[in-house]
């Protein structure tokens, strides 16, 4: 997505074979006194930015102490990468586009350092270097409409003469202010990467030694500006227009930390062939086994220290492009989320029997309610993470051979055509929404033209890739209407989304294909972010620490007990805290640390005192 540069930056079927991306040691007897041959048996639950990370972790640092590891990863999702997912438009598998997380920044050190060791090339943003340059398509670069009026419009990428205009409309303060606030609250996350804050062991610690509990996140975004000196009209503006197009929320309603994160754009960019990728490679070099399409239905109390898992086939495996040959092939496709990890209709329910495997160590690494799990005992766990609401999110991808019409946004034709990018903000007199009622009147949340290609059904007619976010499922109505191609546009109508005539909607959108208007078109409905209000706690990191006698608070030593590694470890508190693909790989890395810190401290401890790490301190 083309962003304010100044300071605005958007953002199998395998039965019982598991598919595994290296050699790994054979599940061993839980009995074996030898215990240096005895690998550490890990499950991962979710096969997103968070369970993807903490299998490449875990291997990495397993690797590191010389000790075995056993990496089992689950998801109920026939691929891996969780909401990063891509689409091919016409069909055609040259021409992916991002549905879900669609780009990562420099200060993204994970994904970074993993896009350079797996070989990964990149772009600058969602977009694709072999296709025509945006520069030479018509229209300003980027604009924030609030409804009724452009407030403020980039025209071209970044320059001395965009950030002049931005201080001139605003003023220096707020703008240098915001951009202060947001290096500070971003570099003081940032030490969350290395000692003495990581490894942690409670995220709500974690937050308050680095400065951004209870400061920045359990006061909205909006009171953090205020505070801090920062304009209500530039915040509303600018700040709220870049909370609304990445978290789908307004600035009262989401917390500081994650207001700032939505600047930070420096360096943005994704991999190329979708961001899904990364995740792939790292599973691949974890070595993890891949039960794609297998859905995790229950956990046991095991002999031991350990537990039983047990799972369901639901669907066949396919690559994160999220392609899978169980769908119909056509020019307009429609695929509703049921839950925040589950994609219900690119399953193909089979066989309802279960399967089990015994582990030493469950990382639940999807939000805990999408999991549905049966505990037993039902006490199995010290804590149960509380549900994590999340956004209901329409994304309409569709190519057209039509560029956004200006008369629908009340420019004249004589002005060319609008914008590239629309974000949108609230006017002044209206005040701001939560949960459902988040977009307000400009109706959806932003507009943006991912970039120009060639149609190859339509002898290679140049046509424009759009993609909308918005709080309801678009009308073919509409679409027709951003486009210049229907009636009814114009200053003071009603923007209106959606009709509860669904055969309508199928009318209205046949019409627009059969037409030449829409070449293609593609809905998804995601429960795509938590809704980020503030906070000053965040979800336990640790579960249970594995059999009837190691059960325990949070935190603390390993050794005997339960502790060696073994437990049930949740990365789902992040979610609540900063949502990114980088930041659930963060905690995917941080899990990783402790569960092989402890089974380390545990070997030592059975072999009289050696250590692997030469007396490291764990935090």
């Amino acid at each position: 997505m083309r962003l304010l540069s100044a300071l605005l930056a958007i953002t199998a079927r395998e039965a019982l074979q598991v598919v595994a991306g290296g050699e790994q040691v054979p599940f061993t007897d839980r009995n074996n006194t030898e215990h240096v041959d005895t690998p550490l048996n890990v499950a991962i639950i979710g096969a997103g930015a968070a369970g993807s990370s903490s299998a490449y972790h875990l291997a990495q640092f397993a690797r590191e102490a010389d000790v075995p590891i056993n990496i089992t990863l689950f998801d109920r999702n026939p691929y891996i990468g969780g909401r990063s997912t891509t689409v091919n438009v016409y069909d055609d598998p040259a021409e992916p586009v991002e549905l879900g997380a669609s780009i990562f920044v420099e200060a993204n050190q994970i994904l970074l350092n993993a896009t350079r060791a797996f070989n990964l090339s990149t772009t600058d943003d969602d977009d694709d270097d072999d296709h025509d340059n945006q520069d030479s398509i018509p229209g300003a670069a980027l604009a924030i409409w609030d409804g009724k009026t452009f407030l403020y419009q980039q025209t071209t990428a970044k320059t001395w003469w965009e950030t002049a205009k931005l201080l001139w409309k605003y003023g220096p303060l707020s703008p240098l202010r915001t951009h202060s606030l947001q290096k500070f609250t971003i570099t003081a996350f940032l030490h969350l990467y290395s000692s003495p804050h990581f490894p942690f062991e409670s995220l709500t610690s974690a937050a308050a030694e680095v400065g951004l509990l209870p400061a920045a996140t359990n006061v909205s975004g909006e009171d953090y500006l205020r505070a801090h000196g920062v304009g209500e009209k530039f915040a509303r503006e600018v700040v709220q227009a870049a909370t609304r197009v990445n978290y789908a929320q307004n600035l009262r309603w989401i917390h500081g930390v994650e207001a700032m994160v939505c600047l930070a754009a420096e360096g943005a960019m994704a991999v190329k062939g979708g961001n899904w990728r990364v995740f792939d490679a790292m599973v691949g070099d974890a070595g993890a086994g891949r039960m794609l399409g297998w859905e995790v239905v229950g956990v046991e109390e095991g002999r031991g220290d350990g537990y039983t898992v047990r799972f369901r086939e639901v669907g066949a495996a396919v690559d994160g492009s999220g392609e899978d040959s169980s769908l119909p092939s056509s020019s307009s496709s429609e695929v509703d989320d049921d839950d925040e990890e589950s994609d219900s209709t690119q399953l193909q329910p089979q066989h309802q029997h279960h399967q089990s495997q015994d582990f030493d160590t469950i990382i639940l690494a999807a939000p805990y309610q999408s999991l549905n799990l049966t505990l037993s005992p039902s006490t199995l766990l010290t804590h149960t993470p509380s549900p994590i609401p999340y956004v209901t999110l329409h994304v309409t991808l569709f190519t057209t051979p039509h560029l956004l019409s200006p008369t629908f946004f009340n420019l004249s034709p004589a002005d060319g055509p609008a914008p590239k990018t629309i974000l949108t903000t609230l006017p002044p007199h209206e005040e701001p929404g939560q949960g459902d009622e988040s977009c307000g009147g400009p109706g959806f949340f932003s507009i943006s033209l991912i970039r120009s290609l060639r149609n190859p059904g339509k002898g290679g007619q140049k046509e424009y890739l759009y993609k909308i976010f918005s709080p309801e499922r678009v009308s073919g109505e509409f679409l027709s209407r951003i486009l210049g191609v229907g009636e009814g546009q114009g200053e003071g109508e009603e923007v209106r989304l959606d009709d509860d005539d669904d055969e309508r909607q199928e009318a209205e959108e046949e019409e627009g294909l059969n037409q030449g208007h829409i070449t293609w078109l593609y809905r998804k409905l995601w429960h795509s972010y938590p809704y980020e209000t503030p906070r000053d706690t965040f979800e336990p990191i640790r579960l249970s620490r594995g059999g009837s006698s190691g059960k325990g608070e949070e935190g603390g030593g390993g050794g005997s007990g339960g502790g060696s590694g073994s437990g049930i470890w949740y990365t789902g508190g992040m979610e609540s805290f900063i949502s990114t693909m980088e930041t659930n790989a963060l905690m995917g890395r941080n899990v990783a640390r402790l569960v092989v810190d402890e089974w380390v401290a545990g070997l030592s401890e059975r072999d009289g005192g050696l250590s692997f790490w030469g007396g490291r301190e764990r935090k």
